[in-house]
């Protein structure tokens, strides 16, 4: 609820607890254009970045957001 109301959240668990989609969901929830950037989420490593993108991805499937990761290590074309 806290996330879904638009507040700053900072928050610390275990893996496998739900972070990426508790945190997922608030920030997909107050999307209002798709047009601009909504979110930068940063993560520690470039398997990270690609897990929680790929977890993002499935939670809005019906939404139509364009979700991508962007890391270091790999060509920029790749990425795109």
């Amino acid at each position: 609820p806290v996330a879904i109301e638009g507040f700053d959240l900072i928050g610390q668990a275990q893996t496998g607890t739900g972070k990426t989609a508790a945190f997922g969901c608030g920030i997909i929830n107050n999307i209002t254009d798709k047009n601009v950037l909504n979110a930068v989420i940063l993560a520690p490593t470039r398997e990270l970045a690609i897990q929680v993108c790929e977890e993002l991805k499935r939670i809005s499937k019906h939404d139509r957001l364009n979700i991508l990761p962007i890391y270091g290590g790999d060509p920029m074309q790749h990425q795109i």
